[in-house]
């Protein structure tokens, strides 16, 4: 469970937001806070006659230029400091141990380098289009694909954690399992409502493929080939319902209310059309860690959600899963 957090925050009515957001999940399980501000050239309060001009212009700068450059970032570190000593300082008053760091430089590598002795980061997402990212970046997205930990990606306006939350949990194999291990002490400690999804596709590891046919664009497929591909997605079918009842029942072992919902669709788009239509407060899901590039091109299904999920989304790291047996029992180690 998540036990040490890092909350990246920005001194706007969002950063706001988000430190309620924070200060809330870190009471119901017993964090600690590190609350984190980044003083970049992106935020909106940066010095306004910051001395960037265009190079036959350098000669006219004088020192009193680069002073006056030089007082304005002093006092927007000292005015950003005591803003962080002032939420922290609220936190401690509710009993919630909490320090702060600021630092100067890109908040995306900041933010990850840091993250190397968190469970858990917390940020907000300002919401580009996904062309408008690609071009300028984006600290969400940046943390998302790089952050050793798992992320809490805030959007929208939140619901009150100290009131049991909604979560729809996302699961597919092998990831499903690591997923839950996760999944179960956060949802009891917050008491919360789950929705165990399992999306059915052909994106996923082991799902039956159609077979491939040099001919079958012009004369169809065999209808033996047919009839062996409806059996073995009647057997996907059958085994992704085994295992949402299975996690299920961990779930209700632990005292917690779940239902458990299959839907054939594509897994991104399923996912978020799912949040939205069972109203959920919070989506869980891993994330495989595709290279930048392989992401780019082939997509990914964290990626997806978090840019068109109508809710918080909390992405958890999973790296070099092996996939399980089918009729392994999962979370096992994990007692009521």
């Amino acid at each position: 469970m998540f036990q040490k957090v890092l909350v990246a925050l920005d001194r706007s009515a969002n950063g706001r937001r988000i430190f309620a957001q924070a200060l809330g999940l870190a009471k119901s399980l017993g964090a600690e806070l590190t609350l984190l501000h980044v003083l970049s050239m992106v935020e909106n309060d940066i010095p306004p006659s910051s001395p960037r001009p265009s190079l036959p212009e350098w000669d006219v700068l004088g020192k009193d230029d680069f002073d006056l450059y030089f007082q304005q970032w002093d006092r927007l570190h000292q005015e950003a400091l005591q803003w962080l000593q002032n939420l922290a300082d609220e936190a401690l008053r509710v009993g919630v141990p909490c320090a702060v760091i600021q630092r100067h430089g890109s908040p995306g590598r900041i933010i990850c380098e840091l993250a190397q002795a968190y469970d858990l980061v917390i940020l907000g997402r300002r919401g580009r289009s996904g062309l408008g990212e690609f071009l300028l970046g984006s600290v969400s997205n940046y943390v998302l694909h790089q952050c050793p930990c798992a992320v809490w990606a805030i959007q929208g306006v939140q619901q009150d954690l100290t009131l049991p939350p909604r979560i729809l949990v996302a699961l597919d194999r092998p990831a499903g399992q690591r997923v839950m291990e996760e999944m179960i002490p956060l949802a009891k400690a917050l008491k919360a409502k789950l929705n165990l999804v399992h999306i059915l596709s052909g994106e996923e590891t082991d799902s039956p493929s159609l077979p491939i046919a040099p001919i079958s664009e012009v004369y169809g497929y065999p209808e033996e080939s047919l009839k062996l591909y409806q059996e073995e997605w009647r057997a996907y079918e059958k085994q992704g319902l085994d295992l949402l009842t299975t996690y299920a029942a961990h779930g209700v072992a632990h005292g917690l209310a779940v239902e458990t919902t299959q839907v054939l669709a594509m897994p991104g788009p399923g996912i978020c059309e799912q949040a939205k239509s069972w109203k959920a407060d919070m989506i869980v899901m891993g994330r495989r860690g595709l290279g930048n590039l392989e992401e780019f091109f082939l997509g990914s299904v964290s990626n997806y959600v978090v840019h068109h999920s109508p809710c918080s989304v909390l992405v958890i790291n999973l790296p070099a899963l092996v996939t399980p047996e089918l009729n392994a029992e999962p979370l096992a180690e994990i007692t009521p």
